[in-house]
């Protein structure tokens, strides 16, 4: 092993006149830490009467399960490397990806799961607290939310992406970046949260709601996390009228005084 790639080129591996060289640990721990069997499992996986698609450059299995085992071109040896895609191509909403888009939405999500495994856990703040106070823990979590912006950066671009012809993103591509939304906010929420109790003792309740809903705004458009469909044309005018508005009374407001009174 070295640093996070299995050498697994004595078995002969070979798929498409290319060898299979590595591995992920993650691939090999899954088998069991038998090289082996891994080996044979990527073979029928990959073979005769198997069922695997295309994305891109590299080739991924298309099953049942919650993610999906790929073989990723290495462009500097033009060899195979083994690992997981975190997503199923049969699980909702990326059922609905067509082929031609694929590697786009592999991109977003191998750089989106890395960002979400990589956000910091409970028991880093804790021992923050613990050996720093308050101020440790506002330096560990300052950094956390550069890691979301990327993250927020990596669905501003893949909702860009995918927007096809039109000016709006078509219905499966809406509700992929929606549910992503879901995740990343659902991250941003606990790390507010875990911050808050780490710092204070406790989070307490937020508010979750507007009225024209809770909502990400896109370079290109935005999400309303609180519909599980896209909004119509109409209720996407209608809406705009109410930024416009907001927008007028933001300029109109008289310079010098608080928010809080120029509000009132």
């Amino acid at each position: 092993m070295t640093g996070s790639v299995v050498d697994i080129s004595v078995y002969g591996l070979v798929f498409r006149h290319r060898p299979v060289t590595s591995a992920s640990p993650e691939l090999v721990t899954a088998s069991g830490e038998d090289l082996g069997k891994l080996c044979e499992d990527i073979a029928e996986q990959f073979g005769p009467g198997a069922q695997w698609c295309e994305v891109g450059h590299d080739l991924h299995t298309v099953t049942s399960g919650s993610v999906e085992t790929r073989l990723r071109l290495q462009p500097e040896t033009c060899t195979w490397h083994a690992d997981f895609f975190d997503v199923g191509w049969l699980n909702e909403p990326f059922d609905a990806v067509p082929p031609e888009y694929r590697a786009e939405v592999a991109a977003y999500v191998d750089l989106a799961r890395s960002l979400w495994q990589g956000l910091v856990r409970a028991s880093a703040l804790r021992q923050a607290a613990a050996e720093g106070g308050i101020p440790a823990v506002n330096r560990l979590v300052h950094g956390e939310f550069d890691r979301l912006d990327a993250w927020f950066a990596a669905l501003d671009t893949l909702h860009t992406a995918l927007q096809g012809a039109g000016e709006q993103p078509p219905p499966w591509a809406y509700r992929l970046v929606r549910e992503e939304l879901q995740w990343l906010n659902s991250a941003r929420e606990w790390l507010l949260s875990a911050s808050a109790e780490f710092c204070w003792g406790r989070s307490g309740p937020r508010p979750d709601t507007l009225f024209e809903g809770l909502r990400y705004i896109f370079t290109t458009g935005w999400v309303d996390l609180m519909r599980p469909t896209q909004p119509g044309p109409a209720a996407r005018a209608f809406l705009d009228l109410i930024d416009a508005r907001d927008d007028s009374c933001e300029k109109k407001r008289p310079d010098g005084l608080p928010a809080a009174l120029q509000d009132a």
